[in-house]
């Protein structure tokens, strides 16, 4: 709840590698291959497999995420190289080197696929809006701001300074929700919004409930908060309940 409320982030961020000791996310795979089991093992011993595999895993899973080609046989050359104690034979310098090369391409193939991703989505977005336009009663509140009204109120318009209590739904184009109040209304500023709600808002009237369609750079752009894709076409559902005094 409440990822609609506007905010601005200004960063630029390399990719990085987290060794050990990353989590893993809510719902992500586990793995699932099984462990040696040669001999009935101690719970010692069956917490120790449980826990390297567990370090393999996620460090492969991390190299992955990052849009890291895997290179297994050297990948396990370097496990049993320290597992032995043998030295690496990698000067510090040329470690560094490695590193920042690696770091640079992996930030090439990740705005390659923020490019291709922003791409697809400008596509959509334009397609969805065409077909929301030919709804009847869509009207345009400004560019890349359409709307159409499912239930007309007589109370007065919010300011720019005003709060409002609302309840909403966001969805995505393919109708999926990614946000909503669920019927626990949000109370909070007519320009702490992003924009192009923001600017729906100041036109509707107490009373209101509209859907409005924000083309992707109206909404959240090129730096949407986690879980939104960018430049996204987005649909909300608005109940203008209260002007908050």
């Amino acid at each position: 709840m409440q990822i609609i409320r506007f905010f601005a982030v200004a960063f630029i961020c390399l990719p990085t590698m987290t060794l050990f000791g990353q989590e893993t996310a809510t719902g992500s795979a586990q793995p699932t291959a099984e462990l040696p089991a040669t001999q009935a093992p101690t719970d010692e011993r069956s917490t120790m497999q449980k826990a390297n595999f567990f370090l393999g895993y996620n460090f492969v899973k991390n190299l992955q995420q990052n849009g890291l080609d895997l290179d297994t046989q050297a990948l396990m050359q370097g496990v049993m190289a320290a597992a032995k104690n043998e030295p690496m034979g990698m000067e510090p310098e040329e470690i560094n080197s490695v590193m920042e090369a690696v770091q640079e391409m992996a930030r090439k193939k990740q705005m390659a696929q923020q490019a291709a991703l922003t791409e697809a989505n400008n596509a959509e977005g334009k397609a969805f809006i065409a077909k929301f336009m030919a709804e009847p009663g869509v009207k345009e509140l400004e560019d890349g701001i359409y709307y159409k009204s499912m239930k007309a109120g007589d109370g007065a318009k919010p300011a720019p300074t005003d709060q409002v209590k609302i309840n909403y739904k966001g969805t995505f184009p393919d109708g999926s929700v990614f946000d909503e109040s669920k019927g626990e209304p949000l109370v909070l500023g007519v320009n702490q919004f992003v924009g192009g709600f923001s600017r729906a808002l100041q036109g509707m009237k107490v009373g209101d409930q509209w859907q409005v369609v924000l083309r992707g750079d109206k909404a959240y752009g090129m730096q949407p908060p986690p879980g939104l894709p960018p430049n996204k076409t987005l649909m909300f559902q608005i109940d203008l309940l209260e002007i908050v005094k």
